[in-house]
């Protein structure tokens, strides 16, 4: 069918895309699921999963239908340790996992709370990208020297058959 608007939202358990005509009216779905790996402290995806998830929903999608627009959410706090040719490192972490805590409470006093506030709009919080980032740094140094992105930016990366995954949108104040 021609003219279809598709919404990719990604999440902790999987990738799902919902496919609308050019009214709103929903078509169709597609969803495939992933794994998280969750202990009391840890909550980590393969970055892999997540990325041959995103490419099952976006077939399955496009055989059905003409996509003529995209809209795609952002997975906010996840992190991954790439090498230089974007190769995961590491599992994502997710922003449920609790390392970060540590880094969060360092920069609140570091910096201090209404700083961290004024700047980004959010209180400071374990649950944001750049505490996972220091985590990594002070626990992963010989990784975090080769890269490290959010897992949207890992995605968007991503080339199968010359063609490259575009997405965008990342929350600058995580």
């Amino acid at each position: 069918k021609k003219g279809s608007m598709i919404n990719m939202i990604k999440n902790k358990t999987g990738c799902k895309i919902v496919v609308y005509d050019l009214r709103g009216n929903e078509l169709y779905r597609s969803y495939q699921n992933y794994i998280t790996k969750r202990d009391e402290n840890k909550a980590e995806i393969d970055a892999n999963a997540v990325f041959s998830s995103i490419k099952f929903v976006l077939k399955d999608c496009a055989s059905k239908y003409q996509i003529t627009a995209l809209g795609v959410d952002s997975f906010g706090e996840a992190i991954v340790l790439l090498d230089k040719d974007d190769i995961p490192l590491t599992n994502i972490i997710t922003g449920g996992d609790v390392r970060g805590e540590k880094e969060a409470e360092y920069l609140s006093n570091k910096l201090g709370k209404d700083v961290i506030s004024s700047i980004t709009g959010l209180e400071p919080n374990y649950a944001y990208g750049i505490n996972k980032a220091l985590w990594f740094k002070n626990n992963k140094p010989e990784n975090v020297e080769q890269g490290m992105k959010t897992l949207d930016a890992y995605v968007s990366t991503q080339k199968e058959n010359g063609l490259l995954y575009l997405e965008i949108g990342y929350d600058a104040a995580e």
